[in-house]
């Protein structure tokens, strides 16, 4: 793992065990990513359509690969329509997972070597629990270097192309919320080769 000589990561003794992913069945598809709908106002007033990003691999690896809007510009993406709908903002993520073995776009953030957004995810029955590191800064009152920080998602398989996450819990502030994220399955045959930086 390359993460910058000053950042801490945290909560590492709570991650998923990697022995428990290694040789899960995963029932879910993998040869695409997965996408939550989401609507929230911008700096003009308008609801925005867009969609938060999860890559599974049959490994147990998992990048949160952030939020995506139809109509505003994105990190490394090449789709400059700029609709407000769901299915701009994931044509728009499209796109990225295009031009990520481009060489000029080695540094978004999936290809570089942090572990931002990355972690683990286990099936068990029909639970699917996801844990990722978020870059934050240490100090969250002033501008200061980032440290890794553990977030774990939990929710129920639907079926082989979609799982509702219905809680959060947040390690750095001990809290948990109640969520509601649907996410559907979108294939794509550009999903980034990456290795799992965990196992």
């Amino acid at each position: 793992m390359i993460i910058s000589c000053n950042s801490v990561i945290h909560n590492k003794k709570d991650l998923i065990d990697p022995k428990m992913v290694a040789s899960q069945v995963i029932p879910l598809k993998l040869n695409g990513f997965y996408y939550c709908e989401l609507s929230r106002p911008n700096n003009e007033n308008v609801n925005s359509k867009g969609i938060m990003t999860l890559l599974l691999y049959k490994d147990g690896y998992i990048i949160n690969d952030g939020m995506y809007f139809g109509n505003s510009a994105n990190y490394c993406t090449s789709v400059n329509n700029n609709e407000n709908s769901f299915l701009n903002s994931i044509s728009k993520y499209k796109s990225r997972l295009k031009l990520l073995d481009d060489v000029k776009f080695s540094s978004c953030k999936i290809k570089n070597g942090d572990i931002d957004g990355k972690g683990l995810f286990t099936i068990k029955n029909d639970t699917i629990v996801v844990q990722y590191f978020k870059a934050e800064m240490k100090n969250e009152q002033k501008d200061s270097f980032n440290d890794y920080f553990l977030y774990e998602l939990r929710g129920v398989i639907i079926n082989n192309e979609s799982f509702r996450l219905t809680k959060l819990k947040d390690y750095r502030r001990n809290k948990e919320e109640q969520i509601d994220q649907l996410y559907k399955f979108e294939s794509d045959e550009n999903l980034p080769n990456r290795e799992n930086r965990f196992l």
